[in-house]
């Protein structure tokens, strides 16, 4: 399986590129994957605070991955 994160509201170019990529005609698209996890083991120096689509209290935890950190994941994928 492999997983492409590119954010709600993924432009119509985007998803055309990644047809084509991937070799599907059909992909899916979900509005966000959220692993649950123990909240002392976050480094807190490393996410942001967020809501979702800014309204109301930031209550989200917002992770980003580095592209070092993203080709480390894809290389353990292709590993398998």
């Amino acid at each position: 399986m492999i997983v492409f994160t590119t954010r709600p509201l993924t432009t119509p170019a985007l998803a055309e590129d990644l047809r084509k990529f991937t070799g599907m005609d059909y992909l899916s698209f979900f509005d966000t994957a959220s692993p649950i996890i123990v909240g002392d083991s976050i480094n807190r120096n490393m996410v942001f605070l967020a809501s979702r689509y800014k309204k109301g209290e930031a209550r989200k935890t917002i992770s980003t991955l580095s592209r070092g950190i993203m080709s480390n994941i894809i290389s353990k994928i292709k590993g398998f």
